[in-house]
């Protein structure tokens, strides 16, 4: 009778044949299975790749890196289109002129300008530079023996250059300036205008006052200005008038006299007054200072799609400052960035992006380089069909972020405006 065998008896029974088969099967599951494991980690870092370098959005953001739209509005030469950039003001207050072809930042494309961006002075020779030394300021007069003449380096007291040098020894004493007719634009009414200087003075105080010389009553928006001054006798302390805490802008009236005097009609004290008085400068206050350029849709080098954008530009100190007569370097530099999305339904949104630059905190002007400053404007909710999409891009020579008390009179160069997309930002 024959006898059968267990499944783990003999050594060359069905035991041994299988465990080898159990330890193939084994080692081909977790060859296997980590093989699908490798696939599917390749997978998801492909995957993850895909992704990353997949649009988002509308358009193909992979073809905007880098791409400056507005490359061919004229911008890497003003001059090739004019038209596209509009100055906020007219010429009399704001110069926007070709300076140099040749001058222009380090890497700039070809054809690249630089153009000089200047708020100017509606005061003639208010630097006083063109003054004769020795004789009153070219518009300045002293009244009731007050004591006026025009001094420059190395006179004691001297600010920059040729300088303004008062004295008054009592309260009928004054130096006037009629500003009505000597102003560029002729001071006309209902304008607001802000005036700034630098001085030095040995006494505790100096008085400055928008009047009517030399008769009463005085015009509307009249004020006196008393502030402190030196009390030693070197003249040492540099002084800007006026002070931070005040904006003492004034609103021309109807009266036909409209004057500045260092000294007052307002006050009957006996104030004496002594000082050394420069860089006097007007500005308007009741308007902006920007060149702006528009940008439709259609215009731009690419869709304006949704997205981050960035407008950039370099700024460099005019170096026609001071060595041009009455003409001064500018403190800040404020960019725009303004998007307008309107609907088929007609509704209109806007979103702008504001940034100011000031000399000595964001770069150092004086340094003679050039240095690029930008804004950037977020904006992801258009694109609604049918929907109408531009931006508009700015610059200004001065902070006007807080209206008349920022403003100044001043000169930069600017080159290679840029906006862009930011398809990382997105």
């Amino acid at each position: 009778m024959g006898s059968v065998q267990s499944a783990g008896s003999g050594a060359g029974g069905i035991a041994p044949t299988l465990a080898r088969l159990g330890k193939l099967h084994s080692r081909r599951y977790i060859r296997e299975v980590t093989i699908f494991r490798r696939l599917l980690l390749a997978g998801a870092a492909g995957a993850l790749l895909m992704l990353a370098g997949c649009p988002q959005g509308p358009g193909p953001y992979e073809n905007y890196v880098g791409v400056n739209l507005i490359a061919d509005q004229g911008v890497f030469g003003f001059s090739v289109l004019p038209s596209k950039w509009t100055p906020d003001a007219a010429a009399t207050y704001l110069n926007f002129q070709l300076y140099s072809a040749v001058d222009v930042p380090a890497g700039a494309p070809a054809g690249a300008e630089a153009w000089r961006l200047e708020i100017k002075n509606l005061v003639p020779d208010g630097d006083f530079e063109s003054s004769a030394v020795g004789f009153p300021p070219n518009g300045w007069v002293a009244i009731n023996g007050a004591t006026l003449t025009t001094i420059t380096n190395p006179t004691a007291g001297f600010i920059d250059g040729q300088t303004m040098y008062l004295k008054c020894l009592d309260g009928t004493e004054m130096v006037d300036f009629d500003v009505r007719t000597a102003a560029a634009d002729g001071f006309p009414q209902n304008n607001t205008y802000l005036v700034r200087f630098d001085y030095r003075t040995n006494k505790d105080r100096i008085v400055f006052e928008y009047n009517n010389l030399p008769v009463l009553p005085l015009p509307e928006g009249a004020w006196t200005w008393i502030a402190d001054g030196d009390t030693g006798p070197t003249f040492v302390g540099r002084y800007q008038f006026p002070p931070v805490d005040i904006v003492p802008t004034v609103t021309v009236g109807a009266a036909a006299q409209q004057h500045y005097v260092f000294n007052s009609l307002l006050t009957t004290a006996a104030h004496k007054i002594e000082a050394y008085v420069d860089n006097f400068r007007l500005i308007r206050t009741n308007q902006s200072y920007f060149v702006r350029m528009p940008i439709a849709d259609g215009e731009a080098a690419l869709s304006l799609v949704a997205g981050t954008y960035r407008f950039s530009v370099w700024v460099k100190l005019d170096p026609g400052t001071p060595v041009v007569l009455n003409r001064f370097s500018s403190r800040a530099v404020q960019i725009s960035l303004k998007r307008t999305y309107q609907t088929i339904a007609g509704e209109i949104s806007t979103l702008t992006a504001v940034k100011v630059f000031h000399d000595g905190v964001a770069f150092d002007l004086s340094d003679g380089q050039w240095h690029q400053v930008w804004v950037d404007l977020p904006g992801h909710e258009w694109q609604t069909e049918g929907a109408t999409v531009s931006m508009e891009v700015g610059i200004s020579p001065t902070d006007e972020t807080l209206g008349a008390g920022s403003l100044d009179c001043g000169s930069v160069l600017i080159a290679v405006p840029s906006l862009e997309m930011l398809p990382d930002e997105y």
